[in-house]
């Protein structure tokens, strides 16, 4: 009798660990508790000034709702006609929703005349820009992403996630994670 109670009393306690465990709450999916963006992609960005063939890599990470928690880099290398045009700086804000992301990043560095803008004239401006991670397979549509110029102006509180349009990138690839 001792020895049923026993087992039905390891039984018991097992049945519960597992129900314990079964109950817990996850987060989305695999990976951090944070929202991050890193990749490179080459095709057409979109500009006030035509289509022009460009490179662009990022690698930013926000560690919470607040743009202060938010470190990275990015770089945009746009191909005109009449030459290269590379902008880089650091990201002050990012916002990953699904399957897209969206950052702001403050010009540190400009090379190259672009438009109307001499060279150096675009630092302290910055990009909105989005990215959208369509997944890697062969058989998935490629990554897109897209900004818009912004004038100088105070670092953001929070980064809100805007409806930005999109340009497919027929080369790269660009991870995005929602960290919840």
């Amino acid at each position: 009798m001792r020895r049923l109670i026993v087992s039905l009393t390891v039984a018991l306690l097992t049945l519960g660990t597992v129900a314990g465990v079964a109950s817990a709450t996850h987060s989305n999916g695999q990976g951090p508790d944070k929202d991050f963006t890193n990749g490179s992609t080459k095709g057409p960005v979109v500009t006030p000034f035509g289509t022009f063939p460009s490179q662009a890599h990022i690698n930013a990470q926000n560690q919470g709702p607040l743009a202060g928690n938010t470190t990275g880099s990015f770089f945009l290398r746009i191909f005109t006609p009449t030459g290269e045009v590379a902008l880089s700086g650091d990201v002050q804000c990012l916002t990953a929703v699904g399957n897209s992301s969206v950052n702001i990043g403050i010009i540190t560095t400009m090379t190259g005349a672009f438009g109307p803008f001499p060279e150096g004239s675009l630092v302290n401006y910055r990009i909105l820009a989005r990215n959208d991670d369509n997944g890697e397979g062969s058989q998935d549509p490629p990554d897109a992403s897209g900004g818009n110029l912004l004038p100088p102006g105070p670092t953001p509180v929070t980064c809100p996630f805007f409806p930005i349009s999109t340009t497919p990138q027929p080369q790269g690839n660009v991870t995005v994670h929602d960290g919840i």
